[in-house]
Parts: structure tokens; C-alpha cells; sequence
């Protein structure tokens, strides 16, 4: 079983999760006689017994589990589905990525910041490094997703989790 932190931290890396209640689970199942609660203590023959009711079933009594199932999480079950239809639905528009180079300049004051930025030669090439790449995604749907990475590796690694 999962922790609701453990289930919000998965969710908050963007996973999204249907998770079934242990007890519901159980109900489903002994709705066509088997006992699926289990503990730390219990036996691996126990398991094994629980397997070979399971093999036993008809589609029948597999389908009324099913059922069983979807009629006890039926709120979670529907926002699963209603989440993965949106996703499914939810298209790239544009990505907008942001190379900043340059060195970092700190100042004491904004006057001095005002003024270094007066200064600075705007038409001149450089040859700095990459501070950071700055990456937007959005969507059809009006969702955006701002991303800020430090290095190249990092930012390409953030891209390849939407293809």
C-alpha cells in the first residue's frame, strides 16, 4: 500500500494515478469467495492458494469482480479516465526554448543595474558560456509548463519525456 505522501509526490512529478483501495479490493474479491487480504505474515502457500482460485474463476466471476471493483472506486475510476481523456485530448502548440548566455552581472543598486544595462553592447557576439535554457510548453488547452534548467544535459532530458 502507498502512503498518501508517497501518492502525492508521484503525483507531483506528474504521474497520474489510480490507486484502488486495499479494502476494496478484498470486497471485490470475496464477492466470488476468495479471501485476497494478505499481511507481512502470510504464508507463501497461502499465495499460491489464493492463485489457484483465481485460475479457477469463470469469466463470469471475473467479470462480476471487475464490477465489483469499478462500482466501489467508481469517483476515482472516473477521474482517472476523465484525467487520460484530457491528456489524450491535450496537444503540444509551441515550445519555446530560451538559450541565455552571457556573464552574470550583480550590483549593489538598481541605479547600477540601470546603468550596466545602458551600457551594455547588445550587437557584440560572445562567446560565453550558456548560463541556462529556459523551455515553454504549451498546450491547446491553455496549459503551460516552465521549465528553467542550469545545464544542456538536463534541459534535453526534460524535452524527451514528452516524445
Amino acid at each position: 500500500m502507498f502512503t498518501q505522501g508517497a501518492l502525492d509526490q508521484l503525483e507531483s512529478k506528474g504521474f497520474k494515478i489510480l490507486y484502488l483501495k486495499y479494502e476494496n479490493i478484498v470486497k471485490s474479491f470475496t464477492s466470488v469467495g476468495i479471501n485476497a487480504s494478505f499481511n507481512e505474515s502470510t504464508l507463501e502457500t497461502d499465495f499460491q492458494n489464493k492463485i489457484e482460485q483465481w485460475k479457477k474463476l469463470s469469466a463470469p466471476d471475473i467479470t462480476n469482480i471487475k464490477n465489483q471493483m469499478l462500482s466501489l472506486e467508481k469517483f476515482q475510476t472516473d477521474k482517472f479516465i476523465n484525467t487520460l481523456e484530457q491528456s489524450f485530448a491535450r496537444l503540444v502548440q509551441q515550445v519555446n526554448v530560451i538559450v541565455l548566455h552571457g556573464l552574470s552581472q550583480q550590483t549593489a543598486t538598481v541605479e547600477n543595474a540601470i546603468e550596466y544595462i545602458h551600457n551594455y553592447p547588445d550587437n557584440q557576439p560572445t562567446l560565453a558560456p550558456p548560463l541556462k535554457y529556459e523551455i515553454d510548453i504549451r498546450y491547446n488547452n491553455g496549459d503551460l509548463i516552465h521549465a528553467i534548467f542550469n545545464n544542456k544535459i538536463e534541459a534535453l532530458k526534460f524535452l524527451r519525456t514528452f516524445i
